[in-house]
């Protein structure tokens, strides 16, 4: 029996999963977590010597998968790890995956999936962040079509040069622009993505169209968040995990403790209806191992179609 374990690499990632396999991968994963077919227990953090380790595990559909990373002090705004995916079956090891891309592509993908959804219009996007998971955030609009401008914005400024430098090279076509506040990229945006590590919020209600979509991708802790109360009790808002966003997000405890925002108005991102709702709308990501199984395992079974069409027919 050939217990051999493969390797896939962050290049290999980025081409087995494209922008639309990505959000077809946690298209079903979604819907697996609302028929209650997989089993993604709430992050665990290990304190270490060194930092935090984050162990996320999670089973569904014959795969089981477990990401390891590691939170250190001072490090960039990736947190290197891997992704390890098992056979449910047989409890073997199929592959190892590269951490920080996978998270990045299934973490877009889910903002691409929500934007699909919940925008009335995506004419206008903006960007707020220009870390590692930025570019990935931008393909994933981008790939839904329509959008015909692009605002930029960070916190070190040239971090949001150089990505509108390579947004252009990619897409000649779209109108990019980097702002000199969040107000200026968010103002009369269609579609707003935020993934920093904010540690207070960045956006406010005055800033945003009435119509707008945002995707609050980054800040995970309880006590850090992207928006302001006065945003989440304005809008309708979706979690990607409802547990985990009620259990960690400040984004949403805080207002919850504020009485600005009731538990049973978080909906489960899974629950967004055919046509969007009126008025603005928010979807809180805090991530779960449900999307990075679904993610390795999409990944993995593309890895083998490839090889089967490439491998040698018999000889005669």
């Amino acid at each position: 029996m050939d217990h051999s374990v493969t390797w896939i690499s962050a290049p290999e990632l980025e081409c087995l999963l494209t922008p639309r396999w990505a959000r077809a991968a946690v298209s079903r994963a979604l819907e697996a977590g609302r028929g209650q077919e997989a089993h993604t227990p709430l992050r665990q953090l290990v304190p270490m010597p060194r930092g935090t380790l984050f162990v996320m595990p999670g089973s569904w559909a014959g795969s089981l998968a477990v990401k390891l990373l590691n939170d250190r002090p001072g490090q960039a705004d990736t947190l290197p790890g891997v992704v390890v995916l098992f056979d449910d079956e047989t409890g073997q090891p199929r592959a190892i995956l590269d951490g920080p891309v996978l998270t990045a592509l299934r973490t877009a993908a889910l903002a691409g999936w929500a934007t699909e959804r919940l925008a009335r219009a995506r004419r206008r996007v903006a960007v707020v962040g220009a870390g590692f998971q930025a570019w990935y955030q931008v393909e994933a609009l981008l790939d839904l079509g329509g959008v015909e401008a692009l605002a930029l914005w960070n916190r070190t400024g040239g971090r949001a040069l150089a990505l509108a430098e390579r947004v252009r090279a990619w897409h000649p076509d779209l109108a990019v622009s980097v702002a000199e506040s969040v107000s200026q990229a968010v103002r009369a945006a269609d579609v707003v993505t935020v993934v920093t590590r904010s540690p207070s919020p960045l956006l406010h209600r005055s800033m945003l169209a009435a119509h707008a979509h945002v995707n609050a991708m980054g800040a995970y802790r309880p006590a850090d968040r992207e928006c302001a109360s006065d945003v989440m009790q304005a809008a309708t808002v979706y979690a990607d995990t409802r547990e985990a966003v009620l259990a960690e997000s400040g984004d949403v405890r805080i207002p919850i403790t504020e009485g600005r925002l009731a538990p049973e108005a978080v909906l489960p991102l899974a629950s967004a209806p055919p046509r969007p709702p009126a008025g603005l709308t928010v979807m809180k990501s805090v991530g779960a191992a449900l999307f990075d199984v679904a993610a390795a395992q999409c990944a993995w079974e593309r890895r083998q179609e490839d090889r089967s069409r490439t491998a040698p027919g018999p000889r005669h």
